[in-house]
């Protein structure tokens, strides 16, 4: 009797475990779908910046509200610079506006920076096709919104920059590239150098100054690399896709 008890009770919670809501941020089940598709394909320079951790780049379809897609699919890293990077999405949003490729933060799917983006003018009837697109991974605007996004609370967010260093955006690079930095022989951004880049001891914690300690329980080594790599490749204040 006792086994039969265990059976029922068992039985039960597990049907109880397995009907619920399996937590998805997007589930499809309280979407409504077309029946075309969407083929797309992309290439990306500056692959030495290719999130590998803290962020991930996604393809998605978005309607008015720009920080988390309705649906989207993860870009793997291509093998090379020469590589196409092939997407098919067979279910697309009824209620989708927008198309893009944007960095994601892989833990919360909100929209950090968006690489690409093509409106749905209409609801589609036929398949959509995106030819081959070239996204550059070192563009600056990325660096101002993954990374300096960090930092403005003391360079820039008050009445004053810490060290004279305003990181907001508009204002971030004219401050940075060929700058003397105050506390060091270096500049603050020599391309083409990181290592004779002052900007990069601080980020590399070997000019560690009393504020900046508080910034590394939220600067990732995605955000560190993106910043070097940027540098390595000459600094160049590349704005938009």
């Amino acid at each position: 009797m006792m086994k039969y008890l265990n059976f029922i009770f068992l039985s039960t919670f597990l049907f109880f475990i397995f009907s619920c809501d399996s937590g998805d941020i997007y589930p499809e089940e309280n979407q409504n779908f077309t029946n075309v598709e969407l083929n797309a394909s992309f290439t990306f320079s500056g692959l030495n910046a290719f999130p590998e951790s803290n962020y991930q780049i996604i393809l998605g379809f978005f309607d008015d509200d720009a920080t988390k897609p309705i649906t989207s699919k993860v870009i793997q890293k291509p093998k090379n610079e020469s590589s196409i990077a092939e997407i098919n999405m067979t279910k697309i949003p009824t209620n989708a506006k927008y198309i893009r490729l944007v960095l994601s933060n892989s833990k919360t799917g909100t929209t950090i920076y968006s690489f690409f983006e093509e409106a749905i003018t209409e609801k589609p009837s036929e398949n959509i096709t995106i030819p081959t697109q070239s996204i550059n991974l070192l563009q600056y605007n990325r660096i101002q919104h993954e990374v300096f996004s960090q930092c403005i609370q003391c360079h820039g967010g008050g009445e004053r920059a810490a060290a004279g260093l305003y990181l907001t955006e508009g204002n971030s690079y004219a401050n940075l590239y060929e700058i003397q930095a105050v506390r060091s022989t270096k500049l603050r951004v020599k391309p083409y150098d990181a290592n004779s880049s002052f900007i990069m001891d601080i980020l590399k914690e070997r000019e560690l100054t009393g504020p900046h300690a508080s910034i590394f329980t939220t600067l990732s080594s995605d955000d560190i690399n993106l910043v070097e790599e940027w540098i390595k490749s000459g600094a160049e204040e590349l704005v938009s896709y």
